[in-house]
């Protein structure tokens, strides 16, 4: 389907694999695309953020509005995610579920 990821069971669920490879390719492209997380048992991060370092299991990124670092320890208790612009099949201000 045209716009939209192509995902082994729905249309707007990823990997947290899928996840990590999609952080690398942002931060790698050069593009300056931000992105918004949702964490396990919390609300939306309330600003949009670049990706600085991957880690094995986790992720730094810099909030652009405070420019304050946002550790996340671990990628798998990310819910759901949206970018601030079109990435490959990614849409813009969409949210997208991690599957558990």
């Amino acid at each position: 389907m045209e716009g939209k990821p192509i995902l082994a069971n729905t249309n707007d669920t990823i990997s947290v694999g899928e996840l990590k490879r999609l952080l690398f390719e942002l931060k790698d492209s050069n593009s300056g695309i931000l992105i918004r997380l949702r964490m396990l048992g919390q609300m939306w991060q309330p600003n949009f953020s670049r990706i600085f370092l991957i880690t094995d299991n986790g992720a730094v990124m810099i909030d652009q509005t405070t420019k304050k670092t946002e550790i996340v320890h671990n990628l798998n208790d990310v819910i759901q995610f949206e970018l601030e612009a079109r990435f490959q099949a990614f849409q813009p201000y969409y949210h997208y579920n991690i599957q558990p």
